[in-house]
């Protein structure tokens, strides 16, 4: 239970949410009533993902690939599963890049040598099992969670020179519509690794606490960006800021949480393609250097360019996914 719970968590707590971007034109953009959104997204994923859940145990569905033959008619589930691949390849290509961004800028490690230290730690925990994936999220995300935690409670604790309550630009036309797109955008890497998932005891409950916590991380880290500085809330990554202006213990620590966040939506993103292609592959570790090594021709490219073109593209992917997996869910008709 525990373990399917983490792995939801490690699945969407990317950089964008670790950064507090995401969060600040999701949510905090929109006052108040951002947080009855974070509300909303926490049920939507929990029943999202018991959605999953039920299809994945109903129909036998051990990867993304057969779910979307659940879903759609034959020629459109290839394309579409196709599509879901390339989105879960460009997802992982970004988690790389971002973890080679910010080891540059902390200590200044080139990024070709961050390349290959990000990539080797990808590969050495997939390299034989998805064991080593659960293993990696058993540990990793609780250490997340805890120094986010701590960062946010230090942050609430002590006096604020600058309250700034008043909301952000935001280009959503509404908090409703800004907590959908939310949803749906995350909810796409979020489906592939609960369908990829062994089937363990207490996995329901899993994802529910999973999501009930993930709810409730969001709404600490947005409470903290709602009472920060505007010019903080500007920011490419406003939650670092935040915590290097604390001091430079805070900002280090919360460093560790974004490298953390990253990496293991990395791991997230890199397992859902091996459950996906293993069949079709004698030997596991040629598969996912396959996967990892043309990720480097993206090393050039900035992260915050990347995030701008390829995210949007994955949340508009999400839409037919989503329509299409509640549909089943509640009728049976792919």
């Amino acid at each position: 239970m525990w373990q399917v719970a983490l792995t939801y968590i490690g699945a969407l707590v990317g950089a964008g949410f670790a950064s507090g971007q995401e969060l600040v034109t999701f949510f905090v953009a929109f006052g108040r009533k951002g947080f009855v959104g974070i509300g909303v997204v926490t049920l939507l994923f929990a029943v999202s993902g018991l959605m999953v859940i039920k299809l994945r145990e109903k129909y036998h569905c051990h990867s993304s690939e057969h779910l979307q033959h659940l879903l759609f008619p034959a020629q459109l589930a290839v394309l579409m599963a196709c599509l879901l691949n390339m989105a879960l390849w460009l997802g992982l290509v970004i988690m790389i890049i971002g973890c080679c961004t910010l080891l540059d800028q902390l200590l200044s490690v080139p990024k070709w040598l961050s390349f290959a230290l990000v990539i080797l730690m990808v590969y050495l925990p997939l390299a034989k099992s998805g064991e080593g994936f659960l293993a990696a999220n058993q540990y990793l995300v609780p250490l997340l969670i805890g120094i986010a935690m701590v960062i946010c409670l230090l942050f609430l604790s002590q006096p604020l020179p600058c309250v700034a309550l008043a909301r952000s630009h935001t280009l959503l036309p509404h908090w409703s519509v800004s907590a959908v797109v939310y949803w749906l955008y995350n909810m796409l890497l979020a489906m592939v690794v609960l369908v990829s998932l062994k089937p363990v005891k207490g996995i329901k409950k899993g994802v529910v606490m999973g999501a009930f916590f993930l709810g409730f991380l969001a709404f600490m880290i947005s409470l903290c960006l709602w009472l920060a500085p505007e010019f903080i809330r500007k920011g490419q990554m406003p939650m670092l800021d935040l915590a290097f202006m604390m001091n430079q213990g805070a900002g280090w620590c919360y460093a560790l949480v974004m490298i953390i966040a990253m990496y293991t939506t990395a791991l997230a993103n890199c397992y859902g393609l091996v459950v996906n292609y293993e069949g079709r592959f004698k030997h596991r570790s040629g598969l996912l250097l396959m996967i990892l090594l043309p990720a480097m021709i993206f090393i050039p490219f900035d992260f915050a360019f990347l995030v701008g073109i390829i995210y949007p593209i994955l949340g508009y992917l999400g839409i037919p996914m989503m329509l299409a997996l509640i549909i089943k869910a509640l009728t049976g008709r792919g």
